[in-house]
């Protein structure tokens, strides 16, 4: 059942569009709205064209790391390349990286900067905010499974990992052992 926006209310005003840079114009498109640049950036609409390592997403870029880091390491590579974990701020941006890094994917699963290892239960990004209104949590998700699990990961498929049985994810976030090594996403926002 897809939800119905009332006439009289403006869907940019839940910023929807992910990057500090982007403007949201109401209609254009099937969803009511379209994400596009401001004035001095890259003028595509990003949720519908854009091809990774060439244009900016609004001020971000992001790249994807295969090879596999615990949470912390992970957020010190990015840190090292001008970067941090993914800031996952919108439906419009998950769509993207989902599109991007785990389309055709079975059983993967990337750290993204989502953390609640300063205080259990307060989701923070890396770069110190809240987790916001947006959220794509997998079913029963966060559970802190254990009691140790206080790093968010985005997941695609069905497969085991660390001992755990994953099942059915398209592109859900899950919390899990921040000392168990994954691959990661980057995302660099222009200054």
């Amino acid at each position: 059942m897809s939800k119905v926006t009332p006439r009289h209310m403006n869907i940019c005003h839940s910023n929807p569009c992910p990057g500090k840079y982007a403007l949201c114009q109401v209609g254009f498109t099937n969803v009511g709205f379209r994400c596009t640049c401001r004035e001095g950036y890259p003028a595509e609409e990003y949720n519908e064209v854009f091809v990774l390592g060439t244009e900016p997403l609004c001020g971000s870029s992001y790249a994807l790391f295969t090879a596999p880091e615990t949470w912390n390491n992970a957020k010190a590579k990015c840190e090292s390349l001008g970067a941090q974990l993914v800031k996952i701020e919108s439906a419009v941006e998950d769509a993207f990286l989902k599109r991007t890094f785990l389309s055709g994917s079975s059983g993967v699963a990337y750290w993204i900067g989502l953390s609640d290892q300063v205080e259990e239960g307060k989701w923070r990004w890396t770069d110190g905010s809240l987790l916001g209104i947006y959220t794509n949590w997998g079913k029963n998700n966060p559970n802190n499974y254990d009691g140790n699990q206080n790093c968010g990961q985005i997941m695609m498929g069905t497969f085991t990992m660390g001992g755990y049985s994953f099942n059915g994810y398209d592109g859900g976030w899950n919390d899990f052992r921040c000392d168990y090594s994954l691959g990661y996403i980057c995302e660099k926002v222009s200054p």
